[in-house]
């Protein structure tokens, strides 16, 4: 096959061939996607020795697949495997093969064991070890170098198996360990795991075959799971890591937990039995260390146990010990018999509920999870905590009966008292009305009415009853006169049970989805996670303070939903762009153009520019897309109050999109600014 020339697979979704990458005059030989209108190249045979023109040839010589350049007759590649006769063929999966030429069953060689940046459906990622190879992605060096980059991703077999990303030898990411990694099923997706003393790999699948779907390591270090939207003519992202900084390997150091708070960013806590090594930097909140054991704590055989710390990712299980055989009290008995043990999981991997994780020495890489996402570690601490522990869990729950009493009768008294007087209203208003019309009567001025304002007025209140307490105060509010409550059930028809393939974003708050209501209307669905921390109250009083707000860089607030534990608002939609692009698209443009002085308000007679700037640089940074780059407010504190240069901000984000977009280069503004001042 010469340079010009393709392969295309039977259903017409690979193809085979010469490609170049975007501003690149180098060639190489690799598979992309023959549907997708942007070529995204998914496997590279030749990714480090490129070749220099239009000259390269690919064939058959002696049983190999070779890659050559044909004048100056130069080998680049091979498959360097030893057959006399073979047949090579591009499988409708993407995976090219070689298969004995007199038995097509033999497989002598294929592209899925050599994989690149990218894992296709089918493909496997994890070790060999009758064979020796280890499957592992390699993200390009850059989106013009196909070489091999910094960022790797493997499965690592030690302890309980977990995939990694590493940058160069360092730990980046962690996925969840074996049996919870690639385990279940959702919506389009299915994983599976393998795992004998021979063989470990992780694998996936699609449910619907006409799928395009593909998960790539990029060269930034994110690892990515994007389908392919025919219609948009774009990838959609379903899945990305790392997603925050909690993500990132270790961030709050051994034997802490990290929780990410949506306004003041990563909160490192310390496990049961742990205190911070520098108490000083940990209120200071200046920099984190990690925790260490308690002192003078004695944790070995003198009556300590477990506290349990629930809805975590567990730590890192390369240094665990993982027994099949073990029930959870047999589990929590091993631990407690080793005094290197420092804590333990159970759960049921064998499904006959046995299966046992402990791990021994420090703890990394823990973060907080919702409950339903999370599983629990058990943590040994030494008797004295656990009994701390034990009286402060009593006293809580006494707490809790006494308070749930007392509000129960307050609860009874309120209610009555709302009853009555909503009673008397009424009487009030129909007493009212009566009159009114005996008056009118007597006038001769009463008229044909097409609606009776006491029948709206008790329909309001009966609606007031039917909705929960803050439904009602919405409905009441004369400023939400408008303002729709929508049925939960109209909500779920929309998005198709808040279907993936509707989803516009996700942030600290929730989920953003796109719907389309019976009529057709289009709108854009905040779901309010339960993890979100915002109370009813919040809630209400965000639904008030968007109704009464109407600008041309605002979405309309259409209505909300308040039924059973869900809380949705829901807007109009806006098609095409983000909101970004309305509101901080010129002052970007201003910025990466050195024309930043001209957004400042002409009420500002006087002010000095270097001061201005700064502020604007500081504004920057804190819209930066990725959430993970963005300062805390006692950075943006510190920046406003010294002189020390500013990292050079990255294009701003709204809101989380999960479209990828095709990447851009900007030109950014590095400038610096610093002043002298005398002692």
């Amino acid at each position: 096959m010469k340079d010009g020339e393709k392969l295309v697979t039977q259903n017409q979704k690979f193809a085979l061939g010469f490609f170049s990458p975007e501003n690149s005059s180098y060639r190489y030989v690799g598979i992309w996607f023959n549907q997708v209108s942007e070529q995204t190249v998914v496997w590279v045979a030749n990714r480090e020795n490129p070749i220099n023109g239009s000259t390269g040839v690919l064939s058959i010589q002696a049983g190999n697949l070779v890659l050559y350049d044909g004048i100056q007759n130069i080998l680049l590649w091979s498959t360097n495997i030893s057959s006399n006769e073979s047949r090579a063929q591009l499988l409708d999966s993407g995976n090219l093969v070689l298969t004995d030429e007199y038995n097509r069953s033999k497989l002598l060689w294929q592209s899925f064991d050599y994989l690149t940046d990218t894992w296709l459906p089918g493909a496997k990622l994890g070790l060999n070890r009758i064979t020796g190879l280890n499957l592992v992605l390699t993200a390009w060096r850059s989106s013009i170098d196909p070489s091999p980059g910094y960022y790797s991703l493997e499965l690592d077999p030690a302890g309980s198996p977990q995939i990694i990303l590493y940058n160069g030898s360092a730990k980046y990411w962690r996925n969840l360990p074996w049996p919870w990694l690639l385990s279940k099923e959702n919506n389009a997706y299915i994983y599976t795991m393998n795992y004998t003393r021979d063989v470990l790999y992780g694998s996936y699948n699609v449910k619907d075959p006409t799928m395009i779907t593909r998960a790539v390591l990029e060269n930034s270090g994110k690892c990515r799971l994007l389908t392919w939207h025919q219609d948009n003519k774009e990838w959609d992202e379903a899945w990305s890591a790392p997603a925050d900084r909690c993500d990132q390997y270790g961030y709050c150091g051994p034997n802490s937990n990290c929780m990410l708070q949506s306004v003041r960013g990563p909160d490192c806590t310390c496990l049961p039995g742990f205190e911070p090594k520098s108490p000083t930097d940990y209120h200071l909140r200046a920099r984190w260390d990690g925790c260490a054991r308690k002192r003078n704590e004695s944790t070995c055989r003198n009556g300590e146990g477990f506290l349990t710390v629930s809805g975590v990712k567990l730590p890192d299980t390369s240094v665990a010990r993982m027994n099949m055989s073990l029930s959870s009290t047999m589990c929590e008995q091993e631990c407690l018999r080793d005094c290197s043990c420092t804590g333990y999981t159970s759960t049921n991997m064998d499904g006959n509920g046995n299966g046992c994780l402990t791990w021994f020495g420090n703890l990394w890489d823990t973060r907080q999870y919702s409950e339903d996402d999370g599983l629990n570690l058990h943590v040994r601490v030494d008797r004295i905590e656990l009994a701390e522990r034990s009286s402060e869990n009593n006293s809580t729950e006494d707490a809790k009966r006494k308070k749930k009493g007392s509000s129960s009768k307050k609860v009874l008294a309120l209610t009555l008292s709302l009853v009555a007087g909503v009673l008397s209203l009424g009487l009030i208003f129909s007493y009212y009305w009566s009159v009114k019309v005996k008056q009118r009567k007597m006038k001769g001025e009463i008229k044909r009415q097409s609606h009776n304002p006491l029948s709206q007025f008790t329909n309001s209140i009966f609606r007031s009853f039917k909705e929960s307490s803050v439904a009602g105060e919405l409905i009441q509010s004369r400023e939400n006169q408008d303002l729709h409550f929508f049925d939960l059930s109209t909500i779920v028809e929309a998005t198709n049970d808040f279907s993936f393939t509707h989803k516009l974003g996700q942030g600290g708050f929730g989920s953003v989805y796109k719907g389309k209501l019976s009529n057709g209307h289009e709108i854009a669905v905040k779901r309010l996670s339960k993890e979100s921390g915002q109370g009813i109250e919040q809630f209400k009083n965000e639904v008030i303070l968007i109704a009464q707000l109407q600008h041309k860089n605002l979405v309309k607030l259409l209505g909300c939903c308040i039924q059973e534990e869900e809380k949705i608002l829901v807007y109009e939609y806006l098609p095409n762009k983000s909101l970004d692009y309305f509101i901080f698209g010129h002052v970007w443009d201003s910025w990466t153009e050195d024309k930043a002085l001209e957004i400042v308000d002409f009420s500002l007679k006087e002010y000095v520019s270097d001061q201005v700037l700064r502020c604007i640089h500081i504004g920057l940074l804190c819209v930066q897309e990725c959430a993970a780059d963005r300062p805390t407010m006692l950075e943006v504190v510190l920046m406003l109050c010294s002189d020390a240069a500013l990292p050079s901000p990255k294009p701003h984000g709204f809101f989380p999109r999960t479209t990828a977009a095709k990447e851009e280069v900007f030109s950014l503004n590095e400038m610096t600014i610093s002043t002298a001042e005398a002692r």
